[in-house]
């Protein structure tokens, strides 16, 4: 009996190591021609936790590396500004799309065609990290595909 006890609270912990911290919503990448090398990421990610939760980095075996970037105007011109992380506050969330923050998947290992997942995994400031699964979207027309840097 204090066996199977023992078994039973094991499972119980490590089912709650597993749960994800945050929930996302909408994980998409748009579909770029060939010979673009910067794609953008974008989704909106939940926190449900009592406690603001700090993405600090992003990585992925699909791209060379993955950056959070903040979208600002400053004179009169949207500039992509990369950001170290990125807080989604307690019981709020944080929308990542054009025009505000977003991921750039530098370099993709191959071609990424509409109907492919890619995972990401999201490492936290506190607590273990986290995978997510982004659908490639068809392109649409006015889906902005080219990314200017400094």
């Amino acid at each position: 009996m204090r066996s199977s006890l023992s078994i039973f609270l094991l499972l119980v912990s490590l089912s709650a190591l597993a749960k994800d911290i945050l929930v996302i919503h909408d994980p998409v990448i748009p579909e770029a021609p060939p010979s673009v090398s910067v794609l953008g990421g974008f989704m909106v990610i939940d926190n449900p936790t009592d406690k603001d939760v700090q993405i600090t980095a992003i990585s992925s075996s699909v791209f060379s590396r993955v950056e959070i970037h903040k979208t600002v105007m400053q004179d009169n011109l949207a500039k992509m500004i990369r950001l170290d992380s990125l807080v989604i506050p307690a019981k709020g969330s944080v929308a990542l799309q054009h025009g505000a923050y977003h991921l750039m998947l530098f370099n993709p290992k191959h071609r990424l065609k509409a109907g492919d997942n890619v995972t990401l995994k999201l490492k936290f400031q506190h607590g273990p990290s986290q995978k997510i699964t982004l659908l490639v979207s068809p392109a649409r027309l006015d889906d902005s595909h080219s990314h200017h840097h400094p």
